[in-house]
């Protein structure tokens, strides 16, 4: 046994677990003899020809478009690599999958060659069979692990086939490159022409000067150059977009639609609520609102939170981001009001810092409403600084006071249209008192252990 194939042992073992089956001598002769590969989880089987010398021609040496080649049983710890991608992002830490999921691989046969996945019901069960070139681009290769992933988790509780929409697929397989810190397709290494390329296409998290690398980077590279798509076209692509062939900016606004999602109030649990219901509708739509209800009661609010989303987003510069500490510094201090204050006539103002819930508290709405303002429009400039893990909280306190002014505006006038002043704290004022106190405690204890924060309200 060879060191190469020692190296390819080894990996499948100790990294994935997966079960090798080794091809007989007779059948390593036939280059078109599968052999079978099971990944660690046994969710997926892995059928291919041996690895064998291959020339691929010109094309697929082009260094403008990551080509990777596949061979069945580093595929097997490939897909294993994305499963436990998907499961990490969507937060599911129970692995509860049903039906194996069949990979085929084939002699790649030009440029053109496509994934096909083909969906058949037998009996009681799923079967699910995937047909993929042994050379494809990388994205495409994640990118038809996770399609195949997300149909065998909605099909779980019906006996009809699931609708994918395209911008899940091509979202998540886009989110999954660009935040996972190891390269999720293995190749085989400097075997021929094509694995001279070393290039990996992960984006690491990693701290640079100062700063810290953003997962959508590479989403907000492109969208800087092209307009973010609608939610028209991301929810009714053409055909080219759905297979993510087209040029243009679908897949870097799909991977932004699908982070939103994601970093919204309890966004990850409604995410696997969305897609466990998407065989009960024959449009995904119907499964979309029930399961975000919390965030969107109707299409005119998500179009809205999608045009700040769309607009705060493209006007970030994610390589000069503050790093989670930083960022998490920085909304403490923008979410204090600045204020003189003097002990005497005679003295000289010292100067002090109130929280906006002392604001509320003491203060008559007409002051507070401009202080308020001022802040609000300070939380958006923030918004568009801080890192990805603190978003979600300026998030909440920008919708803590929008909602607050809104509602004092509404019972705070008079029949001449002039505010009041009001003696004391309404119902609506405690309970932004108590949203943004529970804010602040996120905030702390972020200092305290710098994670992903999750904002309940």
């Amino acid at each position: 046994m060879d060191r190469l194939t020692i190296l390819f042992l080894l990996l499948l073992n100790l990294e994935a677990g997966a079960q090798i089956n080794l091809p007989s001598r007779n059948a390593m002769r036939d280059s078109f003899t599968a052999g079978t590969y099971r990944s660690a989880s046994g969710q997926f089987v892995v059928h291919g020809p041996p690895p064998r010398d291959r020339y691929y021609g010109e094309a697929f040496n082009d260094t403008k478009v990551d080509w990777v080649r596949l061979e069945p049983a580093l595929l097997a710890v490939t897909c294993e690599r994305v499963k436990k991608a998907v499961l990490t992002t969507l937060g599911i830490t129970l692995d509860q999958w049903r039906d194996t999921i069949a990979v085929h691989l084939h002699p790649a046969a030009g440029l053109g060659d496509t994934v096909a996945i083909a969906v058949i019901r037998d009996r009681n069960r799923w079967n699910y069979e995937v047909e993929m070139p042994d050379v494809l681009e990388r994205s495409e290769v994640v990118a038809a692990i996770v399609h195949a992933m997300l149909i065998e988790m909605a099909n779980r509780e019906t006996e009809r086939a699931a609708e994918i929409p395209a911008w899940l697929v091509q979202g998540m397989a886009r989110e999954l490159i660009g935040g996972s810190t190891i390269d999720l397709v293995v190749e085989p290494p400097n075997k021929g022409r094509m694995s001279a390329r070393t290039r990996n296409f992960a984006a690491e998290l990693t701290k640079r000067d100062g700063y810290w690398v953003d997962p959508l980077t590479q989403a907000h590279d492109q969208l800087s150059t092209m307009p973010v798509a609608t939610l028209d076209e991301l929810f009714w692509p053409t055909p080219a977009q759905a297979a993510g062939s087209a040029a243009g900016g679908f897949g870097a606004s799909a991977q932004l639609l699908l982070h939103g999602l994601l970093t919204v109030d309890n966004g990850r649990p409604d995410m696997v609520a969305f897609i466990r219901t998407l065989a009960r509708h024959y449009n995904w739509q119907l499964s979309f609102f029930p399961a975000f209800q919390a965030h969107f009661a109707s299409q005119l609010e998500l179009e809205k939170w999608w045009a700040l989303q769309a607009v705060t987003f493209t006007g970030r510069n994610l390589r000069q981001l503050w790093s989670p500490e930083e960022s998490a510094k920085r909304v403490t201090e923008g979410v204090r009001v600045a204020v003189e204050v003097r002990t005497s006539t005679n003295e000289l103002p010292l100067l002090s810092q109130l929280t906006l819930q002392a604001i509320i508290r003491d203060w008559d709405f007409a002051r507070q409403q401009a202080v308020v303002q001022v802040k609000l429009n300070e939380l958006i400039l923030l918004r568009t600084r801080v890192d990805s893990t603190v978003a979600p909280v300026v998030d909440g306190y920008r919708e803590a006071l929008e909602s607050y002014l809104k509602k004092e505006e509404k019972d705070s006038v008079t029949p001449m249209g002039k505010a009041m002043r009001r003696p004391g704290v309404d119902e609506d004022g405690r309970e932004a008192i108590r949203e943004l106190d529970l804010l602040d405690a996120h905030l702390k204890e972020y200092l305290r252990k710098p994670t992903a924060v999750t904002v309940s309200r």
